[in-house]
């Protein structure tokens, strides 16, 4: 007789004891918890920091905000002074705007507010996307509470570094997340021949709108639509280009009557980024976020939907999320091949490959089994995701947490110092030089070394967003570089600003003879020098 082999029983009872499917996710939900409560502890000190840089040049964006609050133009046009090249669409900077003058923000002095406007906004977008992912896996997909709350808690946690920054990013993503959400509800009322239009008019004007809140959204309409034909359903393919169209249009309509052909140029020709594959290998696939967040996960999508043939069988629902993952992900990669991409990126991916991990993998069937063999292939595979998913909520928060101990309480002293130096030079040019409005002032200055220096001096900044001009594959068509040239000449740009050491950037080739020939040192305030026109 063959004797039966049989599991130890203590084994067996601390399984199911511990490790019980109930046990796991109250765990992932209390590490869930703790993540989202430090995080938000966190956004809270970052949106007040001195720091003008968090990441993704937001001085940039500050500028332009700066500009709006004051009356004056967002988008002019960069062939004539003061040669300003706003990059985004408008939405995010008139949100911010309108918030600063509601509060009185005077944008010459309370230049540190306006980066708290934008900050503090950025976490209000980003709670209300991470609501939408819960809407997404409790409403949609009909996950179970518990794990739904893990979806948008995660969705916080998760987010990136440029989040975090006066940039429009997060509300693009809201825009976005919140369009997947009523396309989700509007294939789900197609399947049941109820009333469906109304919620893929929702769609499309949300996805129109985050076009408005940053170019990139441009992915969205493209990927709703190519999924409407990809199923073939011609009555909504053919509503929803009209939709589109109207919705376009109407914005379009609206900011075209405001800046005419400016808005064209800042928002379609004011970047002209190279493609670097090197770029992407460092920056975007070599970013130290980049395997954790993007990679892993983007594996474990790519099994399941092979596995499942998703994107061919099931539901509309489950057949648009993995499309929407398929866009997403390709988007991102082919964008990021730009100069000046990040793993940010793949931010929209992100979003929702967790959505279909949760669906997927917190299934009871999907859902590691502790009365089984707990150290089977199979078994490993469905708990790995699990103890994957909780060290990366901590991996992340504590990455997070060690970026503000170094930048907000080990390097406050130096902000306050790098402020202060800001300060120095703006308050030298205001105060002893009587700058007046009109004596225009060139920061020749690198991102690192410009401090917030033409934020403090905005109504007199020329070329703020250097960068831009020197990142470009080939000479911006849009800007004027004789006319920037001339002003040198004639004293139009009264004063240049140049740091120790010199930027190695020569924004044009006669800008050192020029500078040599019609401006003379008259002030050397901390690692700047001060040049003005010798009239």
């Amino acid at each position: 007789m063959i004797p039966v082999i049989s599991r130890h029983p203590e084994t067996g009872n601390f399984a199911e004891t511990y490790l019980s499917r109930r046990n796991v996710l109250n765990l992932v939900l209390l590490i869930s918890l703790l993540c989202f409560a430090a995080m938000l502890v966190m956004r809270f000190i970052t949106a007040y920091s001195l720091n003008v840089d968090l990441v993704g040049v937001e001085t940039n964006v500050v500028y332009s905000i700066q500009t709006a609050i004051a009356g004056q133009q967002l988008y002019n046009d960069p062939m004539y002074l003061p040669f300003t090249i706003t990059q985004y669409t408008p939405l995010y900077y008139d949100l911010c705007a309108v918030t600063a003058k509601l509060l009185n923000i005077n944008p010459a002095t309370d230049v540190h507010a306006v980066y708290v406007v934008g900050r503090m906004w950025n976490i209000l977008l980003n709670l209300l996307t991470a609501y939408a992912i819960y809407l997404i896996c409790s409403n949609i997909f009909r996950m179970e509470q518990k794990l739904s709350v893990i979806a948008g808690l995660c969705a916080f946690v998760f987010i990136f570094r440029h989040d975090f920054s006066v940039r429009p990013d997060s509300l693009q993503n809201l825009f976005v997340i919140w369009a997947v959400y009523y396309f989700f509800k509007y294939l789900r009322n197609l399947q049941h021949n109820t009333k469906s239009v109304g919620y893929l008019a929702v769609a499309l004007f949300l996805a129109i709108a985050s076009i408005f809140a940053k170019q990139s959204g441009i992915q969205l309409p493209i990927i709703f639509m190519g999924f409407l034909l990809f199923t073939f359903n011609w009555r909504g393919f053919i509503a929803g280009s009209l939709i589109s169209l109207i919705v376009f249009g109407g914005f379009y309509l609206y900011y075209y009557l405001q800046y005419e052909e400016a808005f064209f140029l800042n928002v379609v020709g004011g970047v002209a980024n190279g493609i670097t594959l090197r770029g992407f290998l460092v920056w975007v696939i070599g970013a130290k976020p980049f395997v954790l967040k993007i990679f892993i996960p983007f594996l474990i999508v790519s099994f399941i939907i092979i596995k499942t043939k998703m994107i061919f069988k099931g539901s509309l629902e489950e057949r648009f999320l993995a499309f929407c993952l398929a866009g997403f992900f390709g988007f991102a990669t082919v964008t990021g091949l730009k100069m000046g991409a990040t793993a940010q990126y793949y931010g929209l991916f992100q979003y929702l490959a967790w959505v279909l991990i949760f669906y997927y993998f917190g299934r009871k069937n999907e859902f590691f089994d502790s009365t089984s063999a707990l150290f089977s292939y199979g078994q490993f595979k469905k708990a790995g995701v699990w103890v994957f998913l909780a060290a990366l909520l901590a991996i992340n928060t504590l990455y997070q947490l060690n970026m503000i101990r170094v930048d907000e309480f080990k390097g406050r002293a130096h902000l306050e110092a790098e402020r202060q130096k800001t300060w120095n030079v703006a308050n030298f040019l205001k105060d002893d030089m009587a700058l007046a409005p009109g004596e225009m002032v060139f920061a020749n200055l690198s991102v690192a070394e410009r401090r917030g220096i033409n934020n403090a001096l905005f109504a007199n900044a020329v070329v703020p967003q250097l960068e831009i001009v020197h990142f470009s594959m080939t000479p911006l068509k849009v800007f004027g570089f004789d006319q920037f040239n001339e002003s040198l000449k004639n004293g139009k740009i009264k004063y240049i600003i140049d740091s120790d050491p010199v930027y190695h950037f020569i924004i044009t080739d006669s800008f050192e003879r020029i500078k040599r020939d019609h401006f003379r040192l008259i002030k050397t305030v901390d690692n700047y020098s001060i040049y003005q026109h010798k009239e």
